[in-house]
């Protein structure tokens, strides 16, 4: 007789790029079965209230764990343990601090789940160990490093966006003809988060130009949270080579599939563009992405992997 695997949480956070993060760090735990909560960390959700990763065909080891909201003392227990290894305070960097607050938090967070839990919390965003005897990975997580694991570099690159979607496939015709460049603009929210910054019209021109002469015959697909003001700061001398991507209200993991079909990448610093480069559907897309990838803020351990293209950001 089988025996059953062992569980892993993974509490999702934040929107489909951070979610894949957090997805690919809890894979790297070989032979488990993940369980993705949705509730605990508030992830951004699809159109069918479930979060944005469960847009994707998933594999058959993962299972959405469709929770009731939690209570709001079990939130706030996650969101200091996620908090307090991005950002510690002075006397919160202590070991001592550390190691009760992790013990803390796994026994209130196991009262929720019947199930003792170990936590494995990341220090910083980047790239952090997980002990392969966790049972819970706490954290954001955005390196290459466990995505480029075999086992779960296989298992993500399978995902697929999970309906029929007219999109898609439109998109998916268009880059027969236009190899398209793909370029990233994220705005919106990032206006208001000044340690997140914005990469520079200069960033985006001299990335661009560098493309468009490695890649002569291609079209630029343009995506962005605002399609408008991206067009205000795109080159004027290369909008004739310009596809606007306008269905900025459809799913999320439906315009990362779109961003797929791409043969080279300019990327914004998000995690949602960092996604669609490195799950392209071309073999060794060329990626430039912008460097410091944050301009108020420790930058992310192992982020980019060795073969894309920094370029000055700020």
């Amino acid at each position: 007789m089988r025996s059953k695997l062992p569980i892993v949480y993974v509490p999702l956070t934040g929107g489909l790029g951070n979610q894949l993060f957090q997805f690919a760090a809890a894979l790297s735990l070989q032979n488990r079965k993940l369980c993705l909560l949705s509730n605990l960390g508030r992830p951004r959700l699809n159109s069918e209230l479930l979060p944005a990763i469960a847009s994707f065909t998933l594999p058959q080891n993962v299972n959405l764990f469709r929770e009731k909201i939690s209570p709001n003392f079990l939130t706030k227990v996650y969101g200091y343990v996620l908090r307090t290894g991005v950002s510690p305070r002075d006397w919160e960097r202590t070991l001592f601090v550390k190691k009760l607050t992790i013990l803390a938090a796994s026994i209130i967070l196991s009262t929720r789940y019947l199930n003792f839990l170990k936590l494995s919390r990341a220090s910083g965003v980047g790239y952090s160990a997980i002990s392969p005897t966790s049972n819970m990975v706490i954290g954001y997580f955005q390196t290459y490093r466990f995505a480029q694991l075999p086992h779960v570099n296989s298992k993500i690159r399978a995902m697929r966006f999970a309906r029929e979607s007219d999109i898609v496939q439109k998109y998916k015709n268009l880059s027969i003809d236009e190899n398209p460049i793909v370029v990233h603009m994220r705005l919106g929210d990032y206006l208001t988060e000044s340690n997140f910054g914005i990469p520079s019209e200069e960033y985006y021109r001299s990335a661009i130009h560098k493309l468009v002469l490695k890649f002569p015959g291609s079209r630029i697909w343009l995506f962005s949270d605002d399609p408008v003001e991206a067009q205000i700061k795109f080159p004027k001398e290369l909008r004739h080579k310009l596809r606007i991507v306008e269905e900025v209200e459809t799913d999320p993991a439906a315009i990362l599939e779109c961003m797929r079909f791409g043969i080279a990448y300019v990327i914004a610093n998000s995690t949602f563009s960092w996604w669609g480069a490195y799950l392209s559907h071309s073999a060794n897309p060329v990626v430039i992405f912008p460097s410091p990838w944050f301009q108020g803020m420790d930058e992310p351990i192992d982020l980019t992997p060795d073969t894309w293209i920094s370029n000055p950001s700020f």
